[in-house]
């Protein structure tokens, strides 16, 4: 019952919170309705709520999600050009379904502005850019066969919390241990700076579609380390790992030149 009670009050915003969460437990409301028929028939205020928004935002995210990974690409392509997002939130997930659009028709392929555009949604706050965070980072996360560190681009002065995933192997934050100079860079080679490692037999860079562009294993790899990159413009990810498992990343972008 308490909990009938609480899904009312969400319908019937009776729960004070800022508009950009308001927005996202109205669509989680919605979502639980839509997929719960006995739910939704406990209480006559949630079966309203939901005959009002059968026509909302909140049906229209559902429309593309089942478009889209139903394989009805040009239905989803259709609803995403006439979307017109009111919030950061609805923002940022109609970017997000617009590069996983992208990667279908595109033979399974990420160009360079959506590998860019992905990572950028990944490693934003998910407290102001909502659930398209955590979807970019799965995304991300499938591409590369692998777990990855992701620490929020929160600013504690206002509030936001910082969180990090579940990880299962550590990883460096990717600013403070490893540089590339130059970076952005339009030179085709740059160097890698890395003062905190220690016996590093491993070097990769990563396209962020996950094909692995260069590779390099060695007893003890030494630094400042040049690595050549003749790759086209968009943005890749380059992997420091030491013997005992320890992994540092950076992003390169790498403009035209």
């Amino acid at each position: 019952m308490a909990l009938i009670q609480t899904l009312e009050k969400i319908a019937q915003n009776q729960i004070p919170l800022p508009a950009l969460d308001k927005w996202q437990q109205h669509n989680f409301l919605y979502r639980l309705l839509s997929s719960d028929t006995a739910l939704r028939n406990t209480s006559s205020v949630l079966n309203n709520y939901y005959l009002v928004n059968q026509s909302s935002v909140h049906q229209n995210i559902m429309d593309i999600e089942n478009d889209l990974f139903g394989g009805n690409l040009s239905g989803a392509q259709s609803k995403l050009m006439s979307w017109n997002p009111q919030n950061t939130r609805e923002s940022t997930l109609k970017d997000y379904y617009t590069i996983r659009l992208n990667y279908a028709l595109n033979n399974k392929q990420l160009t360079s502005a959506d590998s860019i555009q992905l990572y950028n949604i990944a490693t934003s706050c998910e407290q102001i850019h909502g659930y398209a965070v955590s979807f970019a980072r799965a995304f991300y996360d499938m591409l590369y066969e692998q777990i990855h560190l992701w620490t929020d681009n929160c600013s504690t002065s206002s509030g936001q919390r910082k969180m990090q995933s579940d990880i299962y192997h550590p990883v460096s934050d990717a600013n403070s241990n490893l540089k590339v100079v130059p970076n952005p860079a339009k030179e085709s080679t740059v160097q890698l700076w890395c003062e905190e490692c220690s016996d590093v037999n491993r070097i990769k860079i990563v396209a962020l579609s996950g094909k692995i562009l260069y590779e390099r294993e060695a007893e003890n790899i030494t630094f400042p380390y040049t690595v050549h990159l003749p790759f086209s413009a968009g943005a890749y990810i380059v992997h420091i790992m030491e013997r005992n498992g320890t992994t540092y990343t950076q992003k390169i972008i790498l403009q035209n030149k």
